[in-house]
């Protein structure tokens, strides 16, 4: 018999497959083995076959909490912008409007403290993060190394050539030999990110671990985990292991010394000039370089940035914000049907969201000023739950009564906008419905890694068993490949049992 192993390409393909066809283990080994051996490893794969039902359901399982994981993602972004536009609204923001006279380059937002005036900003450059890519490897699935208790310990800091200075604790991760694959490992620093941003204060280190996500991705060499950090200059990664020699090798990365992983892209700053005054930012959106105004920078180039203070925005922040709320109703109506159908928290948002706004059974319940009603500001619900708005009823009752109208959508906590800002709040900060799910998705991914590791383990041992058994009665017997058909199946059945 050879040394290499002749169901090799039934084990890599186990969980990328769902297991492999009979009778081409043997053909995908660098030494191929004889007749025999091959008629012996083709006889064992159609029985790990046929009992490889574990495997499926496991590979399917994943296959759902990482769609759903996805998509929680997208709900927390949708959730995000819209929030965004709610905040806006917020004391005079309603009656202000920031525009850019290069939507290409940023856009702007204001807020209750904008101030009217007019800004020149020159965007230099914008922020980004650091990529790591480890090398490739055959497998995504696929133990690495012994399964010895290791610590990856990722800390965030500023690089400048050979140099790293850390700029808070970093995060710490164990892998042994339930996740010592690379979708193992890229769930066990996900979910030690999810645990960090549970935890994240409002220090700069704080943040940059609960940004750091990693995920597997497919190349024409193989299979690589890819680490992405959190944008801006403090983002940069050094990452220590500690344990297994195999994972150090695969993941240790030093700017000061060995770099084991290659990285595609570098983590920087956004550089921006803003009235001759020269700034920086972590991220791509500014919001303290100019106050009451909000900054999303999309590419570099100039930009003026105009700020206006007058009654006559009212109804056009009204327009944008029923707007925004009717995009994020078809998103988490898409979301509730689709991918997050099991997901509560969508339901529960949704439902939460239209509650905010103070219909009556005839569409006009009172917000407390004397004429101001939803159904005198032209506001109706439709069947599928979006804002219908009737822009001459809403022009009227800001003519007749401008200081009601803002009063209907911000007044103190009791506003229709500041109710919805403080609804998104409460259900994506930290023990909110959305953060929750998002934990719970990362806790089963990790779980069903370990246990993809225990079955492969299994398929193994069973693997290389019955191959000896075989091997051992064929050699036994002088048995030629002709002959293999009437060798017995093992008397015990618990090589034939996965647990």
């Amino acid at each position: 018999m050879t040394t290499t192993n002749p169901l090799a390409s039934y084990f890599s393909n186990l969980f990328s497959t769902g297991g492999a066809t009979a009778g081409n283990g043997a053909a995908s080994a660098s030494a191929a083995p004889s007749a025999a051996s091959a008629r012996i490893s083709a006889r064992v794969e159609a029985m790990l076959a046929k009992q490889n039902t574990v495997a499926p359901k496991i590979n399917a399982q994943l296959t759902v909490d990482q769609t759903k994981l996805s998509a929680l993602g997208q709900l927390q972004s949708a959730l995000a912008d819209f929030q965004a536009v709610a905040q806006s609204m917020a004391g005079s923001g309603l009656s202000a409007s920031a525009n850019s006279s290069a939507s290409g380059v940023l856009t702007a937002l204001s807020s209750a403290t904008a101030t009217a005036g007019s800004y020149a900003v020159k965007v230099g450059q914008l922020a980004s993060s650091q990529v790591l890519a480890t090398a490739a490897q055959s497998s995504a699935s696929a133990a690495i190394g012994s399964g010895a208790a290791t610590t990856i310990k990722i800390d965030f800091g500023t690089s400048q050539g050979s140099s790293f200075a850390a700029s808070g604790n970093g995060i710490a991760i164990t892998i042994d030999n339930g996740n010592n694959s690379l979708d193992g490992i890229a769930a066990a620093i996900n979910g030690a990110t999810a645990s960090a941003a549970a935890s994240a204060s409002a220090s700069t280190s704080a943040k940059a671990g609960a940004g750091v996500t990693a995920r597997v991705v497919k190349g024409a060499d193989g299979y690589r985990l890819e680490l992405t950090s959190p944008s801006g200059a403090a983002g940069s990664m050094r990452i220590g292991v500690s344990g297994d020699s195999a994972l150090r090798s695969l993941l240790a990365y030093d700017p000061a010394g060995s770099k084991n992983l290659s990285a595609s892209a570098d983590a920087r700053d956004a550089l921006l000039v803003i009235d001759g005054k020269q700034l920086s930012s972590g991220s791509n959106t500014v919001t303290s370089a100019i106050d009451g105004v909000s900054l999303q920078l999309k590419s570099t180039g100039s930009s003026t940035v105009t700020v206006a203070r007058d009654n006559s925005q009212i109804a056009a922040n009204v327009g944008r914000l029923l707007t925004a709320y009717n995009n994020l109703n078809e998103q988490l109506t898409n979301l509730k049907q689709g991918d997050l159908k099991t997901t509560n928290a969508v339901r529960n948002i949704q439902s939460q969201l239209a509650a905010v706004f103070p219909f009556g059974a005839n569409n006009s319940a009172s917000s407390g000023d004397t004429g101001i009603t939803l159904a005198t500001l032209g506001i109706t619900r439709q069947g599928n739950g979006n804002l219908a708005l009737d822009s001459g009823k809403l022009q009227a009752a800001v003519n007749g009564n401008a200081d009601g109208v803002i009063r209907f959508f911000t007044n103190g906590s009791s506003g229709v906008a500041d109710k919805l800002a403080s609804t998104l709040r409460l259900a994506t900060g930290q023990g909110g419905s959305v953060k929750q799910a998002i934990s719970s998705a990362n806790a089963d991914i990790s779980s069903l890694s370990g246990q993809k590791a225990a079955v492969e383990a299994a398929m193994k041992a069973k693997g290389n068993a019955l191959m000896k058994f075989y091997t051992d009665q064929a050699n036994g017997s002088n048995a030629t490949s002709g002959m293999l058909d009437g060798i017995s199946t093992p008397a015990s059945s618990t090589l034939l049992d996965l647990f």
